[in-house]
């Protein structure tokens, strides 16, 4: 199985074993916030939308602008580029998500990806990026039954209660 944690400031990949659920090997982004949730707010601050919107409206988009920095600032920069150039918001924001997409799904490939993915982090909950997850990868991620961004908090409750069993 493989983890793609997209946070708000680090997206991680991680390879467990099917069989006892332990990390194999796992891959932190080693560039700028580009690939986070940061970009997305930065994005949405540039944009003038909510980040809680840009899922929805990079699904609503016609086309796709090409977002190709690896650094948060640049990034920023492009978008403005794209706005002063009249691309459609809608083209843009589905850029940005695609970007973020493709990177996570970059990094997981560098490991052995399996064809049952998560992703995780408050980064999860934009349908847009999933989606972009996706086609980077050739097939869907699995749903997360929870809230994407307390998937972490949850499995560390859990580690906490089994070890604190163990004590007694």
């Amino acid at each position: 199985s493989t983890v793609l944690n997209i946070g708000g400031l680090s997206t991680t990949t991680i390879s467990i074993n099917p069989h006892d659920g332990k990390v194999i090997e796992y891959r932190t982004n080693d560039r700028c916030a580009s690939g986070t949730g940061f970009f997305l707010e930065m994005a949405a601050q540039a944009l003038e939308m909510r980040v809680e919107d840009l899922g929805a409206v990079a699904l609503s988009a016609k086309g796709r602008a090409h977002i190709s920095a690896q650094c948060a600032v640049f990034g920023e920069s492009e978008i403005v580029t794209h706005v002063n150039d009249g691309a459609e918001p809608a083209d843009i924001v589905s850029g940005i998500v695609y970007s973020i997409g493709a990177s996570a799904a970059s990094m997981a490939r560098r490991l052995s990806l399996e064809r049952e993915v998560i992703v995780t982090g408050g980064v999860g909950k934009n349908l847009g990026v999933i989606k972009a997850v996706e086609a980077s990868i050739g097939f869907e991620t699995m749903k997360v039954p929870w809230d994407p961004q307390l998937v972490g908090a949850i499995g560390a409750a859990l580690w906490a209660q089994e070890r604190n069993n163990h004590i007694d």
